[in-house]
């Protein structure tokens, strides 16, 4: 019989393939929705890291960040050496899930809210406001 821990790390191993699925899938719709978009390549690791910061700075914006809030924190954090990518992403994600617990928000229904409004929207629209992000560099 299963122990308890050994249940968990089960019930976690397949969490963790349902969510590289997601991951896929989510993939699999930039390529489709922005890789037609001459000039950029959504496979580049500065655009996808563009794109998390845009994301990242929005959610902190409304959560009652302000400017000086954000500049303080870069200042903070570029005076330090970088980090391990897989460690801070694993960082990423369990502030995420502390910061919605303190806001009353779900962050597993706001994820899939979130994949299903993208995936209904005209991926016209989507391009078009790629396109104008480029247009001013960012």
């Amino acid at each position: 019989m299963a122990s308890m821990s050994q249940m968990v790390v089960l019930q976690l191993q397949m969490e963790r393939r349902r969510r590289d699925q997601r991951q896929q899938l989510i993939m699999n719709w930039i390529r489709d929705t922005f890789g037609v978009i001459p000039g950029l390549d959504v496979e580049s690791q500065r655009e996808r890291a563009m794109r998390f910061l845009e994301e990242a700075l929005e959610l902190c914006q409304t959560a009652g960040l302000t400017q000086g809030d954000v500049y303080s924190m870069a200042r903070y954090t570029y005076g330090r050496p970088a980090g391990v990518l897989a460690q801070e992403a694993g960082g990423v994600a369990v502030t995420l899930y502390a910061l919605c617990e303190v806001f009353g928000v779900s962050a597993a229904q706001a994820e899939f809210d979130e994949i299903g409004r993208v995936m209904d929207i005209s991926p016209d629209k989507f391009q078009a406001r790629h396109v104008a992000k480029m247009e001013k560099g960012i």
